[in-house]
């Protein structure tokens, strides 16, 4: 099973981002269609589903929800997850680095949370472009930027 965060979910779904992303919406789109192809399971964690919801209001906001639940498994933060986001947060060393790099205390705990809920579910791995993310997770899970996948083009043009 692989784990998406925030970012990827938007760039997979929305086929959104911002204008120095934008080859990550057709990189995000192929990863997607072959993990679908390989039958390999995607979860989104209850916190990403809360982060991307952010934006919509409440008419999109139940057409969004509707749409994450058929597309992915949407797992809770539970008390096995609660635990292992407690451990990795207890690092106050390496959340003193994050948050003097820019990270927002509120922002690595809901990294601690989704990374937490990946290892709970035994996520192979997460894919996130998020720096923060990969540090947080201290190595407990592998934390990877979306793969190129290289698609098979047309052979023969359609006439």
């Amino acid at each position: 099973m692989i784990c998406l965060d925030t970012s990827p979910v938007i760039w997979g779904v929305q086929s959104t981002a911002n204008q120095s992303q934008t080859e990550l919406i057709s990189r995000m789109g192929a990863y997607l269609r072959y993990l679908k192809e390989e039958r390999i399971p995607i979860m989104v964690p209850t916190p990403v589903v809360s982060e991307y919801l952010v934006p919509f209001n409440e008419e999109e906001k139940s057409t969004q929800i509707g749409l994450i639940e058929r597309l992915f498994i949407v797992p809770s933060f539970d008390l096995a997850a609660a635990a292992i986001a407690a451990e990795l947060t207890g690092n106050k060393a390496l959340l003193k680095d994050l948050q003097d790099q820019g990270a927002n205390r509120q922002k690595l705990r809901i990294d601690a949370q989704i990374v937490a809920i990946a290892i709970v579910q035994n996520a192979e791995k997460i894919i996130s472009h998020d720096p923060h993310l990969k540090s947080i997770a201290q190595e407990k899970i592998t934390v990877d930027e979306i793969p190129i996948i290289e698609e098979q083009g047309l052979l023969f043009s359609q006439e």
